[in-house]
């Protein structure tokens, strides 16, 4: 059976994930297209589809080896699609090419974070392996060109993130906008998001 697993990105600090806990806001798994997809995915085209909330996903205490821990109780194998969005996405790279054994059916990166600056310490301080797209049946990636989501730290900091996997994965299959900023709710990415839902269901 086929089955997905939707990782989401990150905030800054500790203070910013509280807060918005506080207002009633949804948690990071369920939040900007995260629940629409879930919801598509499971009720319509029968994937099983669960969005783990990751421990501690702020800059200020953020571990890779934790999000790991939480992955690793997943079943992952060639019937799996893996989704990550902003550092989701980072951190599904650095997983699939320090776990060599692992294949999967579809990796789907959306606005992904490789973090070259370090700004979340060494939470995404990893090697692309460049013979990944081996194990992945197929892999997609989804960007748009006015995602400036840190004017404050480097405003090109998803683009040129991009710009790597596309580089050490030249097959990947592009999906490129120019309205979406880094496809969350308040930045006109929106809770919908049928392009995905086309891509992953495309191969059912």
């Amino acid at each position: 059976m086929k089955n997905a697993i939707l990782i989401h990105g990150s905030m800054v600090d500790r203070a910013q994930y509280i807060r918005e806990h506080k207002i009633g806001m949804i948690p990071a798994s369920n939040a900007h297209f995260n629940s629409w997809l879930s919801g598509e995915l499971t009720v319509n085209h029968n994937i099983l589809t669960q969005a783990p909330e990751m421990p501690h996903p702020y800059w200020t205490d953020i571990k890779y080896e934790e999000w790991a821990d939480v992955l690793d109780n997943f079943k992952i194998n060639e019937n799996t699609v893996l989704v990550g969005h902003s550092a989701g996405g980072g951190f599904l790279l650095r997983f699939l090419s320090e776990n060599k054994n692992i294949k999967v059916g579809q990796l789907v990166l959306v606005a992904p974070w490789l973090d070259m600056d370090g700004y979340a310490g060494d939470f995404l301080k990893f090697d692309l392996d460049p013979t990944l797209s081996e194990r992945v049946g197929r892999m997609d990636i989804f960007y748009s060109t006015n995602d400036i989501w840190s004017k404050m730290l480097n405003p090109n900091m998803i683009l040129d993130s991009v710009q790597k996997i596309k580089q050490t994965y030249p097959n990947i299959n592009i999906h490129e906008f120019n309205d979406r900023g880094h496809f969350c709710k308040f930045d006109n990415g929106g809770e919908e998001f049928p392009e995905i839902l086309e891509v992953i269901t495309c191969t059912q």
